[in-house]
């Protein structure tokens, strides 16, 4: 079976880490699922995934159809979680709580931008 392309595949941008967060999306969720099994990391359910791929790098996987606030969110959740246990330099505040809120924040918010220029939005 032949590897599908994603329809956007590029490196997020976020202020305050060089930690590369590579995101990924597809046209549609088997796309998305084909593209992260070959990419090795098998998956058969999700409309996005977060995948640690190690200390300095986190893969995004994104179908096109669900690049909406809560699962954007929901993701950046997991991206900002990868992000405090493998660069704990990153951390800003005292609180844990506040630190995650920060990540979680500044992902989402790289995202976001990323899919307006990308023409994901209007």
């Amino acid at each position: 079976m032949k590897t599908p392309k994603p329809v956007a595949d590029f490196d997020l941008k976020c202020r305050g880490t060089r930690r590369k967060i590579r995101v990924r999306v597809y046209r549609n969720r088997g796309n998305m699922w084909d593209g992260a099994t070959k990419a090795g990391f098998p998956v058969h359910s999700g409309r996005a995934i977060v995948v640690d791929s190690g200390p300095k790098v986190a893969d995004m996987f994104f179908s096109r159809g669900c690049l909406k606030s809560g699962v954007v969110a929901h993701e950046s959740t997991h991206a900002a979680s990868w992000l405090l246990r493998n660069a704990p330099c990153v951390r800003h505040f005292k609180q844990e709580e506040e630190n995650l809120a920060f990540w979680v924040g500044e992902i989402t918010r790289a995202l976001i931008s990323a899919f307006y220029e990308r023409g994901f939005y209007e």
